[in-house]
């Protein structure tokens, strides 16, 4: 069986960084909770599973999520802060996991780093990088492995198109580190 590979997007994007976000308006079944999201420390773990191009499976990247499609459909339609792991390869979704917490303009720089606390649209590859705003930006940015929506729906550029919107406060994980070409925010 292939491993997938991803990297933990609902980690905190600094050291040290908190996220808030207000409720959720959706209702969730009993059965699907929200936990914490990782310390900003998983970040050299998720980097070990996916060291030289490796994947991994996205429950080793991300302890806690759901593959179970019926429940990842739900998490992903809720509206509630969440972390998706993505397969880049087809775009899929194939694990989620309920956040308790995450935290415009024209869309610039802010980085490099970024923080969430104050509203930036987050990615991890070598390092972090940040943007505020919105509109969107062409750039090239290496071995990206996770990205953060924050307040804003988001979408990035990698392998030569444009892939799907995510809602606003979506941590979405990559199954393998990709060169993103480029950003959109509304």
């Amino acid at each position: 069986m292939k491993k997938l590979v991803s990297i933990v997007g609902g980690l905190a994007l600094v050291a040290g960084s908190t996220f808030a976000a207000g409720p959720a308006s959706a209702v969730l079944s009993e059965d699907i909770q929200p936990v914490a999201s990782s310390p900003a420390d998983e970040d050299a773990r998720v980097d070990s599973l996916l060291k030289d191009g490796a994947e991994a499976d996205p429950l080793e990247l991300v302890p806690g999520a759901t593959t179970d499609p019926d429940k990842v459909k739900e998490i992903d339609e809720s509206g509630a802060p969440a972390t998706v792991v993505v397969d880049p390869d087809n775009g899929k979704i194939v694990a989620a996991k309920l956040e308790t917490t995450i935290s415009a303009h024209k869309i610039s720089i802010v980085g490099p780093g970024c923080s969430a606390a104050s509203g930036y649209f987050c990615m991890r590859g070598s390092n972090y990088y940040g943007f505020k705003g919105t509109g969107s930006l062409s750039g090239k940015w290496k071995s990206i492995k996770w990205f953060h929506t924050v307040n804003k729906q988001g979408a990035v550029r990698y392998g030569g198109k444009w892939q799907g919107w995510h809602p606003k406060n979506r941590a979405v994980q990559l199954t393998k580190a990709v060169t993103v070409t480029g950003l959109k925010r509304q």
